[in-house]
C-alpha cells in the first residue's frame, strides 16, 4: 500500500538476472532485443508514450489511459486499458510467453500472454521527456 492504493511490484530476485544496462531516450532505439528483458521507462511529464514490445504488441500512453495492444497476437485479449491521471514511471517484463506492465511504481499493473516474436529493434517514441534503461535477463 501506497497512499491508499494497492500497488504490485516483480520480485526483487528479478533484479539479479539483468545483463548490462543499455540506455535511450526518445527516438533511439535497443538493437535485438529479444523475449526475455526487463525495461524501466522513466517519462514523468510526457504526454505520450510508446514502445513496440513484441512484433506487435504495443504498450502505449496517451488520453490518461495506459494500454497494453495485443494487436492480432493476443488470440481473443487485444487490449488491457487501466486509467491514470499521469504516467510518472513504467517497467516492462518480457519472458518468452509473458509480457507484465507495471505504472508508476506498481500502482498500475497489466498481465498477458502473447506469442509474438521479438522485435529487431525496440524503440522509444515520447511527447514529452522520456528515456528508459533495457536489461536483457538471463534464462
Amino acid at each position: 500500500m501506497r497512499d491508499g492504493k494497492l500497488c504490485q511490484q516483480p520480485a526483487h530476485e528479478i533484479e539479479r538476472m539483468r545483463g548490462d544496462c543499455v540506455r535511450a531516450t526518445g527516438g533511439e532505439t535497443v538493437e535485438e532485443p529479444g523475449r526475455l528483458f526487463d525495461l524501466v521507462v522513466s517519462c514523468e511529464g510526457a504526454k505520450m508514450v510508446e514502445l513496440e514490445i513484441r512484433k506487435g504488441v504495443f504498450v502505449r500512453y496517451a488520453d490518461g489511459m495506459l494500454t497494453l495492444d495485443m494487436g492480432d497476437e493476443g488470440y481473443g485479449r487485444d487490449q488491457r486499458s487501466i486509467e491514470l491521471s499521469e504516467l510518472r514511471d513504467l517497467r516492462v517484463l518480457s519472458d518468452t510467453t509473458m509480457v507484465e506492465i507495471f505504472g508508476n511504481g506498481g500502482e498500475a499493473a497489466l498481465t498477458s500472454r502473447t506469442y509474438s516474436p521479438a522485435v529487431s529493434a525496440m524503440g522509444l517514441h515520447a511527447e514529452g521527456a522520456a528515456s528508459m534503461d533495457f536489461y536483457r535477463l538471463a534464462h
